[in-house]
């Protein structure tokens, strides 16, 4: 029974030093510490914040001259409608006017 209980003693305490170990490696193969980390995060969320920002002025831009032309060319397309019917209404009140005549 003492043997198992030396085994179990040695698994533990082996886990405990490679956890200790490995945790040491990861602290001390950290490229930054914890301030020069959040730095980084800042940085780079500004970084991200900046490039959202301006993309969405450029395609707000876009969007805007595309309502633009799409007003125009819906203007342009009205008015030419708006003549052919008043020629169209012209020439019938014409017509009327000669058979009444």
């Amino acid at each position: 029974m003492s043997e198992k209980r030396g085994s179990f003693g040695t698994l533990t305490l082996g886990i405990l030093i490679g956890g200790l170990v490995g945790a040491s490696v990861a602290l001390l193969s950290a490229p930054m510490s914890g301030i020069q980390t959040r730095a980084a995060i800042r940085d780079k969320s500004l970084e991200l914040k900046n490039r959202a920002s301006e993309q969405y002025q450029q395609i707000q831009m876009r969007a805007n001259d595309t309502m633009t032309k799409v007003r125009t060319r819906a203007e342009e397309v009205a008015h030419r409608i708006q003549n052919r019917t008043n020629n169209e209404t012209a020439e019938k009140s014409e017509k009327m006017r000669e058979q009444m005549a």
